[in-house]
């Protein structure tokens, strides 16, 4: 299992931070601490990507936008599936209909990714 960075986490000016001050910089691969909230994440889109019109650089402005909500909100969305999986838990596997069974199965997928470390 992962020990990812403790959420809230924020979208914060192209950047994902931390309240608890640890420091992640994935594109660096770099560790500190700050006590003013750390960097998760960055979801600026590189220099390298040149939009070739004001249209595609809209796209790419709300897709970034897109992303770094999503990866804000990581933190609670694992905490919640966690939440929901403990809830099937509290009913014997016999007793769940096929869509709880289902739902069940997805959820357990979705923590084992969360939480895999790739090597």
């Amino acid at each position: 299992m992962s020990k990812h960075t403790p959420g809230p986490w924020n979208n914060s000016h192209g950047g994902i931070r931390s309240a608890h001050g640890m420091n992640i910089d994935g594109t660096l691969g770099g560790f500190e601490r700050h006590g003013d909230g750390g960097f998760i994440a960055s979801t600026r889109i590189p220099r390298s990507i040149q939009a070739k019109s004001p249209e595609q650089q809209e796209r790419l402005r709300e897709a970034q936008e897109a992303n770094a909500a999503l990866i804000a909100a990581a933190p609670d969305l694992l905490a919640a599936v966690k939440e929901m999986v403990a809830q099937f838990e509290l009913t014997p596997e016999w007793d769940l209909c096929d869509y709880d069974r289902r739902m069940k199965a997805r959820a357990l997928a979705a923590i084992v990714k969360a939480t895999e470390v790739v090597s």
